[in-house]
């Protein structure tokens, strides 16, 4: 199952990406909202990184290993999570407009390899327009933090 949006923000790809991979921001933002994360690189450099997290998701708690699998300074990022049967890609992808805009798009794909999995990747199929929708909001919300600082 894929999921897509995308969002314009009045800054430079480069301070966006700096965003996107201030990893030790994320990592708070994610444990204020409930998850449990375990860094497991050395965090020398960004395009290596991995963690293990925990975080609960529909009344139960999940568990993932996620890690950077694509890293182009100022274009893109790529993350892979693997857990609870489930195979998760995500890539940001930054494209300049001008010199004070630019386009992030996120695509998330969901594969899922158990069947526990199908059937979790089946009800969010029921719900896919409203979860594109809050990921295109959790976009623009990041956008307007960057075009803040």
């Amino acid at each position: 199952m894929k999921l897509s949006a995308r969002t314009d923000v009045a800054a430079p790809a480069d301070k966006i990406f700096r965003h996107l991979t201030d990893f030790d921001r994320i990592e708070t933002s994610a444990r204020d909202r409930g998850a449990e994360i375990e860094r497991l690189d050395d965090r020398t450099n960004p395009a290596e990184a991995s963690w293990r997290t925990s975080f609960p998701f529909r009344g139960k708690l999940r568990h993932s290993d996620i890690r950077v699998v694509g890293f182009e300074a100022d274009e893109q990022l790529a993350l892979r999570g693997e857990g609870d049967g489930l195979t998760a890609r995500v890539k940001l992808e930054l494209v300049s407009l001008s010199d004070r805009q630019t386009r992030i798009s996120a695509i998330v794909d969901l594969t899922p390899a158990t069947m526990k999995a199908r059937l979790l990747v089946q009800s969010l199929k029921l719900a896919r327009s409203s979860l594109e929708q809050r990921l295109e909001q959790r976009l623009q919300r990041f956008g307007h933090r960057v075009e803040e600082t």
